[in-house]
């Protein structure tokens, strides 16, 4: 019951903060305008990401194991908890920096005028100014979500540590992949990727050993018992 508990909420989670981030698009998608479209047609756009994600629950019932229940829940709540951790982190640390974009700076013409380092900061300045928000990096924040694929394959049938390196390895290269892009498209400095990758795998890291301890202990005792 609990880890169905865990799956409606971290669903719900990926619903709404998938439309919070990249809302906007589908909005345009949809032909909607706030205080002008029906109230339907926004619900429409939250349905796109409901729709989106409705693959996950079919997914985890066919490819995670059930022998070791409280594994399961345990990573369940340790990823879920860590994303929710993790984003709350970085948007405080954001209003902390309150660090110029690099794609505001050269909008200027004196870029240097307002460039600051990472720990040059001016708390509360960013304010909803989305222009002050480049440290850490919020979207990977969100990337980096991505080293819980190992502790997936930990919980799935037919797991082998080949299983675990692969999932890291796909992990990394994504990471990378994106951060470069957060770096190209100039909405982020170096130190802004490496920051929000940095912040969220300690905080995943964190989690998952505080989790994963208590279940296997409790597994392991289990299995003495018997």
């Amino acid at each position: 019951m609990l880890a169905w508990v865990l799956l409606c909420i971290g669903f719900f989670l990926a619903v709404y903060y998938s439309n919070s981030y990249n809302g906007k698009s589908v909005r345009e998608l949809f032909n909607y305008t706030a205080g002008e479209s029906p109230a339907l047609l926004s619900v429409l756009c939250w349905g796109f990401w409901a729709v989106l994600y409705a693959w996950v629950p079919i997914v985890c019932y066919f490819l995670l194991d059930d022998i070791d229940p409280d594994k399961l829940i345990a990573v369940g709540a340790a990823i879920l908890i860590a994303g929710i951790v993790a984003d709350n982190v970085n948007a405080w640390l954001k209003q902390v920096a309150s660090r110029p974009r690099y794609k505001y700076l050269i909008t200027l013409e004196n870029p240097r005028s307002e460039y600051r380092d990472w720990w040059q900061m001016v708390p509360n300045l960013a304010g909803n100014d989305d222009n002050y928000k480049s440290w850490p990096s919020g979207n990977m924040t969100i990337a980096t979500m991505m080293f819980s694929l190992p502790m997936l394959a930990d919980v799935c049938k037919k797991k082998n540590m080949t299983k675990n390196i692969i999932c890291f390895v796909i992990a990394c290269a994504f990471v990378l992949l994106y951060g470069y892009n957060r770096i190209h498209m100039t909405n982020h400095f170096l130190t802004d990727v490496c920051f929000g990758t940095l912040f969220t795998y300690l905080i995943y890291s964190v989690c998952s050993a505080a989790f994963l301890k208590s279940a296997v202990k409790k597994f392991e005792s289990g299995s003495i018992e018997k």
